[in-house]
């Protein structure tokens, strides 16, 4: 008998034990803690400045108020960062409730699979799903029209290529991930529910969109827990959310 056959699935796949202990605080950070952030932001901008509060929320200039509201969204993710972090180091999980490390082989898979990700995947499922409508698209078309207005300021690349996929992997293939195997769920099926709960969390994509976001995180699952550390999947997710941006710059509607 090998040595991983007598580890449990949480140490084999260097999961910190702890996190079975904590239910009600991996639901807070994957569900629910970005929008209470969100709105305690909000809040105390209106209490601060009801005139900013009024150009985040009101009608007037397009690209100036989604260049506002990209810069709150910025905000409000550095203080999910800072107080989710801040949690898992409390607990001795370390800041990514799992390891960071990243070998020169795991780095390339990362960056080079996350790209392909997001090269090959919406290609698949238009291939399989052959959407009908000549105007329809993978997010919100109003949403999707105001991030294309500021998507290349440096709010919104911070907030694209940097904070949501630190934010997410450590929220879902750290935490959420790490809790059910380390409950005693079967890796597989616990990246299948995990997944399947970062594609709920991205209401802003149609059903096909919310379809690709669900396969990329399998993919960055699998990742987390083929190479034992978080910091491979937040590398993977960087590197394709890095080349949508790339993509977007290139194309006829970023000139």
């Amino acid at each position: 008998m090998r040595d991983d056959d007598r580890l449990s699935p949480a140490e084999r796949h260097a999961i910190p034990q702890g996190l079975a202990e904590h239910p009600l605080t991996v639901i807070w950070w994957v569900f629910l803690a970005t929008y209470v952030y969100g709105y305690a932001i909000l809040y105390i901008i209106l209490l601060v400045s009801p005139s900013t509060f009024e150009g985040l929320t009101g009608e007037g200039d397009n690209g100036a108020r989604s260049a506002s509201v990209m810069f709150a969204v910025l905000m409000i993710q550095v203080a999910v960062f800072w107080r989710i972090t801040g949690w898992n180091l409390k607990q001795g999980f370390g800041p990514a409730a799992g390891s960071l490390a990243l070998t020169p082989l795991w780095a390339f898979l990362a960056v080079v699979l996350g790209g392909a990700e997001l090269t090959l995947v919406p290609g698949l499922i238009e291939t399989v799903f052959q959407p009908a409508a000549e105007n329809w698209s993978w997010r919100d078309t109003e949403e999707a029209e105001e991030f294309a207005a500021i998507a290349l300021s440096g709010a919104a690349i911070a907030s694209t290529v940097i904070m949501a996929p630190v934010i997410e992997e450590i929220a879902f293939r750290g935490l959420a991930l790490g809790f059910l195997i380390a409950r005693g769920v079967p890796p597989g099926l616990s990246l299948i529910v995990t997944s399947a709960a970062f594609a709920l969390s991205h209401l802003q994509y149609t059903p096909l969109g919310m379809l690709a976001v669900f396969l990329a995180g399998l993919l960055y699952g699998w990742l987390r827990l083929a190479s034992g550390s978080v910091g491979v999947a937040i590398l993977a997710h960087a590197s394709g959310n890095a080349l949508a941006i790339a993509l977007f710059a290139a194309s006829p509607a970023a000139t």
